[in-house]
């Protein structure tokens, strides 16, 4: 099954998950935990391996798995937007449409480099849905990094509230403070809330993260290369030669090329710190000087 992160999957218990990253055993994927009973999971993936190991066993190994013989439909997020264009959409899904459309004749883009994802992949969204588009490939995110202005100059675009973006954990008010002023993947479009993330394109599916306990580490480093920062895992490379990959979200989009930033995290090999993984504490990064 060709599965890729922001794609969701029903099961046939009724269960709607999010399907993580790009590394899935042969017959199962490896997900978060989004909807039970037509409700959103709001509490942590830690809880939710609780849950499910109570309620639904066969989710749960190390992490959260779906076997693909539980799966009774999939949503994929580049099907969505195609199928609105040949439908007549309204309210919040025609305002989707409208937004994909938007950045697509602001940025020069076919059609085709944008997807929808979370609530309004599969259903018409409620009160409080967000616009959640996806642009595929490493070329097209650099693309938005250094342009994204550029959408944020139209009338009918808004810088996002900060209380509504993630703050990833151990930082203080100054350095979120920081990060929210640097944030240009969230805003409101025409009063809604929308982000814009990261999938990889098909043929840059990175090798597997070792997702295993590693050293407590404390380094400077200076980022080099952040095209990879709106994808999950979010991936900053250093002119260290280090690549600092962060679970947490909020740090997607962040940084630039010559920020100095200091890392607290796991150093699982030479190349790679991981901050945020299940196995580490007080891990984060932080703004130490700017480009």
């Amino acid at each position: 099954m060709q599965l890729r992160d922001k794609d969701y999957l029903r099961t046939n218990d009724g269960l709607i998950f999010n399907v993580l990253g790009y590394d899935h055993a042969v017959h199962a994927a490896t997900c978060g935990l989004k909807y039970v009973d037509s409700v959103k999971w709001l509490d942590t993936y830690d809880q939710a391996l609780r849950f499910l190991g109570k309620r639904y066993p066969h989710y749960v190994d190390e992490l959260i798995r779906v076997p693909f013989d539980r799966v009774a439909e999939v949503y994929r997020s580049e099907d969505r937007l195609p199928q609105l264009r040949q439908a007549k959409p309204v309210g919040l899904l025609q305002k989707s449409l409208d937004f994909a459309n938007l950045l697509a004749s602001t940025l020069r883009w076919p059609l085709e480099a944008c997807g929808l994802t979370d609530s309004l992949l599969w259903g018409c969204g409620g009160e409080d849905s967000d616009i959640d588009l996806v642009i595929y490939g490493e070329a097209r995110c650099r693309t938005w990094l250094d342009q994204a202005e550029r959408v944020f100059a139209s009338p009918e675009i808004k810088p996002i509230a900060p209380q509504f973006i993630q703050r990833p954990p151990h930082l203080d008010d100054e350095q979120f403070a920081t990060y929210c002023r640097r944030k240009r993947n969230q805003g409101y479009y025409r009063g809604t809330r929308f982000s814009v993330r990261g999938v990889r394109a098909w043929n840059e599916f990175p090798q597997p993260l070792p997702l295993v306990a590693g050293t407590a580490t404390e380094r400077e480093l200076t980022i080099a290369d952040n095209r990879q920062s709106m994808f999950f895992p979010v991936i900053y490379e250093t002119a260290e030669n280090v690549s600092i990959v962060s679970f947490p979200i909020g740090y997607e989009a962040t940084f630039a090329p010559g920020d100095r930033v200091r890392v607290q995290g796991a150093q699982v090999d030479a190349q790679t710190i991981l901050v945020g993984s299940r196995y580490g504490s007080a891990e984060m990064i932080r703004l130490i000087s700017s480009a």
